[in-house]
């Protein structure tokens, strides 16, 4: 198994990690920096929660806890739509699944 993460090397500040899909990740943001906001990521070693992960297809399948399990940032997620997000809350990761 792979590790990936993010690092975040102290001096540098005011970070912004979010919405990312670290797929076979072994390890999470590694932060040693002040102001880094991490959030809405997505740290998966199961291929069965993507609908295609061998095809690159990373939308979430239908019924996965990270589908509306993040928190809105005030991102706009899908910048060709109107809304911001799909459904009640923006979804963990890079893809916006339903």
């Amino acid at each position: 198994m792979s590790s990936i993460a993010c690092f975040i090397e102290a001096p540098a500040t005011g970070n912004t990690i979010v919405n990312n899909t670290f797929y076979m990740a072994g390890s999470a943001i590694v932060d040693g920096s002040t102001g880094t906001v991490a959030q809405n990521n997505l740290f998966s070693t199961s291929t069965g929660q993507f609908v295609h992960a061998a095809l690159y297809d990373f939308h979430l399948v239908d019924g996965d806890p990270a589908i509306d399990g993040g928190t809105d940032l005030g991102l706009d997620m899908l910048p060709d739509q109107p809304a911001r997000f799909l459904g009640s809350a923006p979804d963990l990761g890079a893809v916006e699944s339903h």
